[in-house]
């Protein structure tokens, strides 16, 4: 059975802050964020080492890889998945203020990091 798949409309799940042990035994900050087309995001701040996991749902028009408007502030990795579907991974590097975009169907979304020591 196949889901239907929308035209880039998707349900944000809220933006959540969550402690998770590091493969080396101190703690690890995640943030999560869901993209959606005319969704206008809060900035998120992030603490230098923390991740930020963005993903959206099925869509019709396949969602682009993430960009990040400075490499030296967040570095960000993209998987696309099934559906139209993207999986992002960014990391804070340093204090500065990056922003991180995809896109989908002709319709951008956009997240500003604040990045903080």
């Amino acid at each position: 059975m196949t889901r239907p798949v929308s035209l880039c409309r998707f349900t944000t799940l809220p933006m959540t802050a969550r402690a998770l042990t590091a493969a080396a035994g101190g703690p690890a900050h995640v943030r999560q964020a869901t993209a959606r087309v005319r969704d206008e995001p809060a900035p998120v701040h992030l603490p230098v080492g923390a991740t930020l996991r963005v993903s959206a749902e099925p869509a019709r028009n396949a969602w682009q890889s993430l960009r990040t408007s400075d490499d030296a502030v967040l570095s960000c990795a993209t998987a696309p998945g099934p559906d139209g579907t993207v999986d992002g991974t960014c990391r804070a590097l340093r204090p500065g203020t990056a922003t991180v975009t995809t896109s989908c169907g002709g319709h951008r979304w956009q997240l500003t990091v604040v990045v903080v020591a």
